[in-house]
């Protein structure tokens, strides 16, 4: 690892240690390295590097991956679960087509509070939000939302 890489990730692993409640901004960020990560560990898929690198060819390189990358799906499965609760709990598919269109070309402002529709929304429902927003089957989009029934607790009127 080159020097100035391993200086930012520990500039950043202090930095999130040291404010562990991100703002929704700092935390989206965040996360849309993931998918640069990704093509930065497996270089066989980017166009024109070479796919048999030294690290590839190390058999503890192998296991080593496979260990953070078991440890990684388990942290995107719980925060998928979270996320499918968060819009079904905060009824997201009530925003309004603009909030809808700022959220999808990020560039939705977290600092001021969000538009609902007055009218009939675009989605249905929470399900229909999910399976349209993320490009999934509908029984998929409904497994999410029954997994996040059986981790967060449910509320009727009365608590």
């Amino acid at each position: 690892m080159s020097e100035s890489i391993g200086q930012a990730i520990a500039s950043l692993t202090h930095a999130i240690q040291d404010n562990p409640v991100l703002s929704a901004s700092d935390a989206l960020q965040i996360a849309t390295l993931i998918p640069t990560l990704h093509q930065s560990i497996a270089p066989d898929s980017v166009a024109g590097s070479d796919p048999r690198s030294a690290a590839q060819q190390d058999p503890r390189f192998a296991l080593a991956l496979a260990s953070s990358a078991e440890a990684a799906a388990h942290e995107a499965l719980r925060t998928q679960t979270l996320a499918t609760h968060l819009v079904e709990s905060t009824a997201a598919h009530t925003l309004t087509s603009d909030e809808l269109k700022a959220v999808r070309s990020r560039t939705v402002d977290f600092t001021r509070e969000a538009h609902r529709t007055g009218q009939r929304p675009t989605f249905r429902n929470s399900t229909d939000l999910l399976a349209s927003w993320l490009h999934l089957e509908n029984f998929d989009a409904k497994r999410r939302i029954a997994s996040a029934h059986h981790v967060f607790a449910q509320f009727d009127y009365q608590h």
